[in-house]
């Protein structure tokens, strides 16, 4: 079985301009990470900094939305 991946999206954060929004984990459910903000939409690349660890962050995708 051979599957494709499609990186583009993830390339193209080389030559995109980025904004800084601010958030707050506030639950996390297996895979799925939950926060309070930040004004996203579906598909946005995020970086989710681990606190006091001197800047290690993580990626993540906005896949969904859960209530409001």
């Amino acid at each position: 079985m051979d599957i494709a991946t499609d990186f583009s999206k993830y390339k193209m954060l080389m030559q995109d301009s980025f904004f800084k929004r601010l958030g707050k984990v506030v639950n996390v459910v297996g895979l799925t990470i939950e926060s309070a903000g930040p004004d996203a939409r579906l598909g946005d690349l995020c970086r989710i900094y681990v606190s006091g660890r001197g800047g290690d962050f993580i990626h993540a995708e906005v896949v969904g939305f859960k209530g409001g």
